[in-house]
């Protein structure tokens, strides 16, 4: 009997050339469609950004000589003087912003010094990035707002390109870790805490454009997707054949298997085992394909193999249920709604779409009690040189052996039972 829905089902698949189709030859598409158009995000080349920076000139050492000359003038202690004219030797704002653009960033940020009359032809220049407009005086009325609290802080005009928006945002954000630092020193020098170890030349600005370093294998966008969309796809399985049960239940087969007092059970675990026979093929014809055509390594083959009959087991019980269900309250509802809406949103949860949980490890977690999140990681675990019986990778298997186990208890209680109306 058993052998006999395993059949059944088989000749019913190759009536229906377009599920076929679909099951197959869609996720090889996906794969390559999505491995192409995200390679760069998933094997994680950087971005190269590149800005141009005028700045205009500002004559630093003039605008020191002169505030230390008025604070010379002043009637306060001498060791207040040397303090202010220790501090304010130090406190070279433009020659610092310029340092961290050159410094720190060597090779994504070129800075062209300017003369004032220069700014309105630099402006129509599209290839700067940005113009730090600095103005008249900037250095001697920040000094003289920083150690005498005379006058108002002044404030550099910064004028960016819109259209480069990635080097214009770094400019940004540069200039406003500088004004922070800037915004300490000022408070501190206020509240008269030792000041030296704190002036600008002191202070590091860290290019934040760097590469981790990972101790595990790196994934390819090739890897990752073949998985992904493996374990996506093969939740259809599930929901197809628990349709072809439903169309058999409205075609009065089942009834026929009933009257020829045939176990229903044998039926029902028909259904389970093709499902799960059916779910493995698919997932080794879809691997084989990744292997031949973008040599995708699979490096434990044992460990993918053990994960996939996991995997295909757990697909067999959620047909099962779906099988259940639709028989007890007599409507392919559910089994639609389980194809339209639960399987894109367990894809989601899942992974399958992109790494969620680099995002997030609330939804990396939850993402795990999925059937495909739960082998996705297994898999991702195995092609990085896990052991496939021991760690992460045994939780992942017994998951889903629980899962599918749980399944197939509760499908059991749902299932009608002989006499009963279906």
């Amino acid at each position: 009997m058993i052998w006999q829905v395993i059949k059944k089902q088989a000749l019913t698949f190759m009536r229906n050339r377009q599920h076929l189709v679909l099951l197959i030859l869609l996720p090889i598409i996906l794969i390559t469609i999505l491995s192409f158009a995200l390679g760069g995000f998933m094997d994680g080349e950087s971005v190269t950004i590149e800005a141009k920076i005028a700045i205009t000139k500002a004559e630093e050492d003039k605008q020191i000589q002169l505030f230390t000359e008025e604070v010379g003038k002043l009637d306060i202690p001498e060791q207040e003087k040397e303090g202010i004219f220790l501090a304010a030797n130090q406190t070279r704002i433009i020659s610092f912003i310029t340092d961290v653009f050159q410094n720190n960033f060597p090779d994504q940020i070129e800075v062209v010094m300017i003369e004032k009359e220069e700014v309105g032809s630099t402006t129509e220049n599209d290839s700067f990035t940005a113009i730090i407009d600095v103005p008249e005086n900037f250095t001697y009325d920040l000094l003289r707002y920083l150690y005498l609290e005379e006058g108002e802080l002044p404030s550099l005009t910064l004028s960016v390109h819109e259209e480069k928006q990635l080097g214009s945002s770094m400019v940004k954000h540069i200039l406003a870790e500088i004004e922070e630092q800037l915004a300490l020193f000022t408070y501190t020098a206020n509240e008269g805490v030792q000041v030296a170890a704190l002036m600008p030349e002191n202070f590091s600005v860290e290019s934040s454009i760097r590469s981790l370093n990972k101790a595990n294998p790196k994934i390819t966008s090739k890897e990752y997707y073949t998985f992904s969309m493996a374990v996506m796809n093969v939740l259809f399985i599930a929901a197809t054949i628990g349709a072809y049960a439903y169309q058999e239940k409205e075609t009065h087969v089942f009834d026929r298997i009933i009257l020829s007092n045939a176990s229903p059970w044998k039926y029902f675990f028909g259904i389970y085992v093709s499902t799960t026979i059916f779910a493995f093929l698919q997932l080794t014809i879809i691997f084989t394909a990744a292997k031949l055509i973008f040599h995708v390594d699979f490096y434990n083959s044992i460990g993918v193999l053990v994960v996939t009959l996991a995997l295909s087991s757990a697909v067999g019980g959620l047909s099962l249920i779906l099988t259940a269900l639709s028989f007890r309250f007599n409507s392919i509802v559910l089994i639609n709604y389980f194809q339209s809406i639960i399987v894109t949103a367990f894809a989601f949860v899942g992974g399958s779409f992109f790494p969620v949980g680099g995002f997030s490890e609330f939804i990396g977690k939850l993402g795990d009690l999925t059937p495909n999140g739960a082998s996705l990681s297994a898999y991702l675990h195995i092609i990085r040189g896990a052991d496939p019986f021991t760690g992460e990778v045994l939780g992942h298997l017994l998951y889903l052996i629980v899962f599918s186990t749980a399944l197939l208890v509760i499908a059991v209680l749902c299932f009608p039972k002989r006499g009963q109306k279906i």
